[in-house]
């Protein structure tokens, strides 16, 4: 069985809502100008029917400034009697009015689970009406591998509602492969409480960042909830159900659960 397992940090990205939405966010506006710093444990689990599972655990510090916000992301992860942990650290700077951009980049400490090294940057633009749009790459160095990846994203914020479309296409010497995803999250009492439901269908993309190119084809649906427990303090979980072909073995296909909690701490 080939072993190249790939994890791919993808970002979500939740943006102060336009003119409409003020009065929902306008008491966690306050919040944020106070509350710069945050803390946030997360853990992964992928659940395979006749294999191994793949655990990740990810502790993260943020620190947001006026030009740009941080994460420094330590990452911990186990399979098949193996460990491999890594270090990332991602930027998120304001460029100019309605522009901001995603630099970010990281490298693995034994080089057995984790990519290499990683590298990533993208650009978002903010249109009136609550329009959205994106452009940006992604980069993964493995021993024996390297892949580099394209994403473009579109979305929409209406009323206490985001609606988003993301593709990822990935050159290769025999052809070039495309996941296209799909995701709308409602928005509750402010921005940290809301759920999401996603849809995505080709190339074994998933957002918990747990990859796996055995995969020809990979279809996924997924929910994610996140909910204040006290006024700095959140709990998320997230469920996804997968169904892979394997390209080991074409025309086989194998279903697997991913599911994620995590616990966030701003203060």
């Amino acid at each position: 069985m080939k072993k190249n397992i790939l994890y791919l940090y993808f970002v979500l990205h939740c943006l102060t809502l336009f003119s409409q939405q003020k009065e929902v966010w306008r008491d966690t506006i306050v919040s944020d100008l106070k509350l710069n710093n945050s803390i946030r444990l997360n853990y992964t689990v992928d659940v395979f029917k006749n294999d191994s599972p793949r655990h990740l655990t990810d502790l993260s510090y943020g620190l947001k400034t006026k030009k740009c916000s941080y994460i420094l992301h330590y990452q911990k992860a186990n399979r098949f009697n193996k460990n491999d942990d890594a270090l990332e650290i991602e930027s998120y700077p304001k460029l100019i009015k309605k522009l901001y951009a995603y630099v970010g980049g990281g490298f693995s400490l034994h080089k057995t689970l984790l990519p290499n090294y990683r590298f990533g940057s993208e650009l978002f633009y903010n249109y009136s009406k609550g329009l959205e749009s994106s452009l940006g790459m992604r980069y993964l160095e493995f021993n024996n591998s390297n892949v580099l990846i394209y994403t473009a994203s579109f979305g929409k914020y209406y009323r206490n509602d985001f609606y988003t479309i993301r593709t990822y296409v990935t050159p290769k010497t025999k052809g070039t492969s495309m996941t296209v995803q799909t995701m709308a999250r409602r928005y509750f009492r402010d921005k940290y409480h809301f759920a999401s439901l996603v849809a995505a269908y080709g190339r074994g993309f998933t957002e918990t960042g747990l990859e796996d190119y055995n995969t020809l084809t990979s279809l996924r649906f997924g929910a994610e909830f996140q909910h204040v427990l006290t006024e700095n303090f959140y709990v998320s979980a997230q469920a996804d159900w997968r169904r892979d072909e394997l390209a080991y073995s074409i025309g086989d296909f194998e279903n697997r659960m991913v599911l994620s909690t995590g616990l966030k701490l701003i203060f």
